[in-house]
């Protein structure tokens, strides 16, 4: 039986990680997107600080939301616990004691992933452009993690309790993409069903990676149609419900009752998920949706913390998961 304190470090070195992958690939995006930005547009980085639930605390520290101080919170800040910065230095110190769990090969790359971290820290040269290389290498990086692990862990149960980590982060962050991107990118009435519209859904589209297979499945873009295959495409190794099935196949390969609450709860959760269609999520409104979503997914998260991870020690703390998104 695997020691509770090793499942917990497993869980949340796999969430570290995820989040900084996923946080470096929507600057990049984001980046790329600005250089083409319509005149008149909206820019595209207040929405990041968004996305992350913490836009009030990056406000108080850096005001307004431009470019370079959106780059600058998001990635290097090492007072902001959600940073690509803490993230990774979160990960490797779990990963640290870890060893004797996972593959060599994995902590190793963690680990080195850590070290250019550090490097480009270092180096104190946040321009823009040298940000970006930054966060193209560690998402290739990550994509190097994740077939480690793929390729190189047994099936047990460090393998399911690091997929039930990926695969609740991911969720949790396309959820977010999916709302703060639909409320903020949408462009003025005027442009509805026009060149620009069709810009804004491609943007969200390129920020989830599914661009492709969105047109290789739907063709053109329709709105209820691209939140469809965004929530509950099952195919899509981004929709929301092939992350939360994922993560309900991972659970119940545990072997621990504990972990019935919340293998109960993430059924119900998918199975709400299947009956519902993008014309139903436009129809009671996405920002009701996502939100009822995203209590749902904490709630799947509370009870895996509580039922099967150990209480945090005195003057210990695990980093929480973002707020629900208002």
């Amino acid at each position: 039986m695997m020691l509770s304190r090793v499942a917990d470090n497993l869980f949340w070195t796999a969430r570290y990680l995820e989040r900084a992958a996923d946080t470096v690939h929507l600057l990049d995006i984001s980046y790329i997107l600005d250089l083409d930005r319509q005149e008149g547009s909206q820019p595209q980085w207040e929405p990041l600080a968004w996305i992350t639930g913490d836009i009030g605390l990056f406000r108080s520290l850096y005001g307004e939301a431009t470019r370079d101080n959106v780059m600058h919170f998001l990635v290097i800040d090492d007072t902001y616990a959600n940073s690509v910065s803490s993230c990774l230095g979160r990960a490797r110190e779990n990963a640290k004691g870890l060893r004797e769990q996972i593959p060599q090969a994995l902590w190793e790359e963690i680990n080195r992933q850590w070290l250019d971290g550090e490097q480009f820290r270092s180096e104190q040269e946040f321009s823009p452009t040298r940000i970006l290389r930054f966060c193209r290498d560690t998402h290739r990086n990550h994509t190097l993690i994740l077939g480690l692990v793929n390729e190189t862990m047994a099936r047990g149960s460090a393998y399911h309790f690091w997929q039930l980590g990926t695969y609740l982060e991911r969720a949790d962050k396309i959820s977010r993409v999916l709302h703060v991107k639909y409320f903020h990118l949408l462009p003025r009435l005027s442009d509805v069903g026009t060149i620009v519209d069709d810009a804004h859904w491609e943007a969200l589209l390129q920020s989830l990676h599914a661009r492709e297979d969105y047109h290789r499945l739907h063709g053109m873009v329709a709105p209820d149609k691209v939140i469809e295959f965004i929530v509950r495409c099952p195919v899509f190794s981004r929709s929301i419900l092939f992350c939360l099935r994922n993560a309900e196949e991972s659970l119940r390969s545990l072997p621990n009752l504990a972990a019935q609450l919340a293998l109960s709860r993430i059924e119900r959760l998918c199975a709400r998920i299947e009956e519902t269609s993008g014309a139903a999520i436009i129809a009671v409104g996405v920002h009701e949706f996502i939100n009822q979503l995203q209590i749902e997914m904490n709630q799947v998260g509370e009870a895996i913390t509580q039922s099967i991870f150990p209480p945090c020690p005195a003057g210990w703390s695990r980093l929480p998961a973002a707020e629900v998104v208002q």
